[in-house]
């Protein structure tokens, strides 16, 4: 609906703001949202802007990105606010560093060259960050390892490796998909063939969660979400491995967010609390 919608923590409605536009207060597809330490509210849509609200979910103020066709998800890495590019990968960008002071900072996070070199690849790769207090995790979408990074977005390492049930992306042919008949038929197949890393997420500073989900029935209610579960130690040592959740996974505190109902059931939001085996 193209809203900002806020609710209490009870469930009771706040407010809200938007609809369909690129005029300031509209958005086009909100996909990001992110609570700044003054208490406002920043979010993205697709579009080359952010849209800075009140706490009590006003319009404050729009910035304008240039020279980006849109903006992607907004994360904090420390105190540092981080735009993902979603159209400048191909450059080697995906995440900058960004105030609505001083406009984009320094970029980090250079993206693999194989997403680059594979036929169709680069339409579907997605990159996802998660921070804890004095770390922050990169990982594609689509293969593996993790890569590791200080707060101060200097390389470190990389870690991790996909469970016994990760199914890798056949590389198809250029022109595989070149008709729309083909296309369709294709191109479904394809997405069906392959898992990817869904969300990564750091909860309580203490755990990483990477979901694999099946594209079987991505959009049905039957859609199969796994997930790795990672102690954050020095170690990273996995504590779980290819665990079923009930549905796709939010970052918020000590919390996971999940999904666990919808209609035609009522709307039912579950806080997942990870505990030792």
């Amino acid at each position: 609906s193209d809203r900002v919608v806020a609710f209490t923590r009870t469930g009771t409605f706040k407010g809200a703001i938007g609809r369909n536009g690129e005029g300031p207060g509209e958005f086009r597809n909100p996909v990001s949202l992110l609570e700044a330490v003054d208490g406002t509210v920043l979010v993205s849509d697709v579009s080359p802007r952010v849209t800075q609200l009140t706490p009590s979910i006003e319009l404050l103020d729009v910035f304008t990105v240039p020279e980006w066709n849109r903006v992607g998800r907004l994360s904090w890495v420390g105190e540092q606010i981080v735009l993902f590019q979603p159209s400048g990968r191909s450059q080697g960008d995906n995440f900058h560093v960004w105030s609505p002071e001083s406009g984009l900072g320094v970029a980090f996070d250079q993206r693999s060259e194989l997403g680059l070199s594979v036929p169709y690849w680069n339409a579907t790769w997605t990159t996802h960050l998660a921070a804890s207090s004095d770390q922050v995790f990169v990982a594609d979408n689509m293969v593996y390892p993790l890569r590791l990074y200080s707060l101060g977005l200097q390389f470190q390492d990389t870690v991790g490796s996909p469970p016994p049930s990760w199914r890798q992306a056949r590389k198809p042919e250029y022109g595989e998909f070149a008709s729309s008949e083909a296309q369709r038929v294709g191109v479904d197949e394809w997405f069906r063939s392959f898992d990817v890393i869904d969300g990564l997420f750091s909860v309580d500073d203490r755990w990483l969660i990477v979901t694999h989900r099946r594209r079987v029935n991505e959009y049905r209610t039957d859609d199969e979400i796994r997930a790795d579960v990672y102690l954050l130690d020095p170690d990273l040592r996995k504590v779980w491995e290819d665990v079923r959740l009930p549905g796709p996974v939010l970052r918020g505190g000590a919390c996971a967010w999940t999904m666990v109902a919808h209609p035609p059931k009522p709307w039912t939001v579950a806080c997942l609390v990870p505990r030792s085996p």
